[in-house]
């Protein structure tokens, strides 16, 4: 069990680690028309994919739901709750870059949040803070769908 919850803590830097290589990458593969598409639009989907795959390797290893959720998301969890302070408790001025920088980076699916998340705000067509907080919410809720939909589906039962 010991060792299984060491994976699972490092299962959960994967996601800032995509989002930092998606971010970092960016220059390189927005050049390249096919591959731009494919990055942008797959990646995310990928992501998804492995995260849903996660959920049904450690249902696999018999791990309790809520501590596997627990320990798979509390680096999503810890970027979302630096990203709430930096940008809603922080002036403009006191704001750190770098922390503010790192609280984004798990969040890749801003292809797919981007069209849902102006709705957050009470002006039509207007992308502003509370945009870009629904953004990073729905990603965090991309995340742990992705990964309670493994865990969760198909019920036991079906697989036995």
């Amino acid at each position: 069990m010991r060792k299984s919850v060491w994976k699972l803590l490092l299962l959960s830097l994967a996601p800032p680690a995509v989002g930092w290589l998606f971010n970092a990458s960016i220059l390189v593969w927005s050049e390249i028309p096919l591959l731009s598409g494919l990055v942008w639009y797959g990646l995310p989907l990928a992501e998804l994919f492995f995260w849903y795959q996660a959920g049904r390797k450690c249902r696999a290893k018999a791990l309790g739901y809520l501590p596997s959720l627990a320990l798979t998301h509390w680096v999503v969890a810890a970027e979302a709750a630096v990203y709430l302070w930096q940008f809603l408790f922080v002036s403009s001025e006191a704001r750190s870059a770098a922390l503010a920088g790192f609280s984004q980076m798990f969040n890749i699916f801003v292809i797919y949040t981007a069209r849902l998340a102006p709705l957050f705000e009470t002006r039509p067509n207007y992308f502003g803070q509370a945009t870009f907080l629904g953004m990073e919410l729905m990603g965090l809720v991309l995340l742990a769908g992705a990964f309670s939909a493994g865990y969760l589906w198909p019920p036991k039962e079906l697989n036995e």
